[in-house]
């Protein structure tokens, strides 16, 4: 038995992709960015967000770099107050 980069869709397509993820915590919110490294060595952002007001009425949100909504969600207040959960 050997082993074979066909399959019966056809070869595999190896794909390497590189990426960076910028996060950046405060103490209650969470900024985020998503870049993909070109084969140049330069970055191109993908995508942006934040999480704000962590622990009382949690919001979730991401954009493109031109700015278009990608998600927008806000969770019940109280936050973790609320939550029967333990912390860790």
């Amino acid at each position: 038995m050997g082993t074979s980069s066909q399959n019966r869709a056809g070869p595999r397509a190896h794909v390497t992709t590189a990426a960076v993820l910028r996060i950046n915590a405060g103490s209650s919110s969470l900024t985020f960015s998503l870049w993909h490294l070109t084969g140049h060595g330069e970055r191109q952002e993908a995508l942006r967000g934040e999480i704000e007001k962590i622990g009382i009425a949690p919001r979730l949100a991401a954009r493109t770099p031109a700015g278009d909504t990608l998600l927008d969600k806000t969770f019940g207040c109280g936050g973790a107050e609320q939550s029967r959960d333990p912390p860790i």
